[in-house]
C-alpha cells in the first residue's frame, strides 16, 4: 500500500515531511466510543515483550465518501496522557521499538466500505484496525496485543483509592487518506477511568446515545499534546525510483564490564551502521529497560542491574530516512 500522496513517512521518526501543497484535512471525533486497556506498566521480564492489550471502538461521520479499498492509515497517537502535568505519550514502544507514527498496511481483500489494516511485516505484537461503513457512519475497531506500556497516567499513580477512581483525558489519533477525497484526521480525547489500583487497568465509555460530532476542516494535522513542531521544506521534484533515498542500516554491538569500578556498565556500539547514499547523523539507542539516548553519538553507555536485557538501535541519515531497528540481547551478571 502506498504512502499518502502528500506526505513521506519516515519509519519510526516522530515527524512528517511535507513534499507538496497539503490538501484540506477533515478533522473528526469519535462518538459511541468505548475502550479498555490491561496490564499498564507490566513487563513480562527484562528485555521481553510487555503484556498490554487494548481495544478501542467508535464511530465517525463524514460529509464526503471514503474509499476504504484505497485508503492508507497512519497511526499517529496512542494513549497520550493529556491531563495538566500529564506524562504525554504513554504507548511509545512495542517490543522496545518506537511505535508512532506508524503506517498500517491494508489487505488485498479490502472493499470500499469494509477494510482491515494490520501492522507492518516483522512486528511481533499484533495491531489490527477494522473500518466499515454502516448506517450512515463509519465504525472503527482498533486492537493491540502484547504491547509495552511502562508509563502510567500520572493521575493513576497519585490516586489509588478504590472508592474514588480517578478520571484522566487520553488522546488517540489516526490519519486516513484514500488518495482521492480529502484526508481524514481522527483525533479523539476521552475521559478514561483508572480501575483496579495496583494493576493499572483502564476503561472508557461514552454515554449512551451520544451525538455524532460535525466534521470540521483543518489545514494540516495539528500536533498532539507532546508532539514537536513538524518541519516543512521547500517542495522538490520527485526523483525517479532508482534515485530515491535509501534508508541506512543499523548495526548494534555491545561490550560489557567496561571498568572494574562500575559493575554492570554496558557499552552499546553503533559505529558499524552504514548508509549507501548518505551519512548517518542520528543514533537512537533504547536500553531495554526504559532508557533512551538519542543524538549524534554512535556509542551509548548504560549501567544495568543484574538480569537479561534486549537493547535496540535505530539510525537516521542526513535526508531523514530511518533504518529498521537492530536489536541485541545480553545478560548482566
Amino acid at each position: 500500500m502506498s504512502v499518502p500522496r502528500w506526505i513521506r513517512m519516515v519509519p519510526f521518526a516522530a515527524f512528517l515531511v511535507l513534499v507538496g501543497p497539503a490538501p484540506e484535512v477533515r478533522a473528526v471525533d469519535l462518538f459511541d466510543f468505548n475502550g479498555s486497556i490491561t496490564d499498564v506498566g507490566v513487563q513480562r521480564g527484562p528485555g521481553q515483550v510487555g503484556g498490554v492489550e487494548f481495544r478501542i471502538r467508535g464511530k465517525f461521520v463524514l460529509d464526503h465518501p471514503l474509499d476504504l479499498s484505497r485508503t492508507t492509515v497512519v497511526l499517529e497517537h496512542l494513549f497520550v496522557d493529556a491531563a495538566p502535568g500529564g506524562l504525554g505519550e504513554l504507548m511509545t514502544t512495542i517490543d522496545d521499538a518506537p511505535v508512532v507514527p506508524l503506517v498500517l498496511e491494508g489487505r488485498d481483500s479490502n472493499r470500499p466500505t469494509n477494510a482491515v489494516f494490520d501492522q507492518p511485516r516483522g512486528y511481533r505484537p499484533h495491531i489490527r484496525l477494522q473500518i466499515q461503513f454502516r448506517k450512515d457512519a463509519y465504525e472503527i475497531r482498533l486492537k493491540l496485543d502484547r504491547g509495552l506500556m511502562r508509563r502510567r497516567p500520572r493521575v493513576c499513580e497519585e490516586n489509588t483509592d478504590s472508592s474514588n477512581l480517578p478520571l484522566t483525558p487520553i488522546v488517540h489519533g489516526l490519519l486516513l487518506d484514500d488518495g482521492v477525497n480529502p484526508p481524514v484526521e481522527i483525533r479523539t480525547t476521552k475521559e478514561w477511568v483508572c480501575t483496579k489500583p495496583g494493576r493499572y487497568h483502564m476503561r472508557s465509555q461514552d454515554p449512551k446515545g451520544s451525538t455524532p460530532p460535525t466534521p470540521r476542516p483543518t489545514v494540516t494535522p495539528s500536533p498532539g499534546p507532546t508532539a514537536t513542531p513538524r518541519p516543512t521544506v521547500t517542495p522538490q521534484p520527485t526523483a525517479p525510483p532508482d534515485e530515491q533515498n535509501k534508508p541506512p542500516t543499523a548495526s548494534l554491538r555491545q561490550n560489557q564490564h567496561l571498568g572494574e569500578n562500575t559493575p554492570g556498565l554496558v557499552e552499546l556500539d553503533g559505529t558499524g551502521s552504514t548508509d549507501r547514499d548518505g551519512t548517518i547523523v542520528r543514533y537512537r539507542f533504547e536500553s531495554g529497560d526504559g532508557r533512551v539516548q538519542d543524538g549524534p553519538d554512535p556509542v551509548a553507555r548504560f549501567v544495568y542491574a543484574p538480569g537479561d536485557y534486549r537493547a535496540s538501535l535505530v539510525v537516521f541519515d542526513n535526508r531523514g530516512a530511518a533504518s529498521k531497528p537492530a536489536s541485541r540481547g545480553f545478560t548482566v551478571r
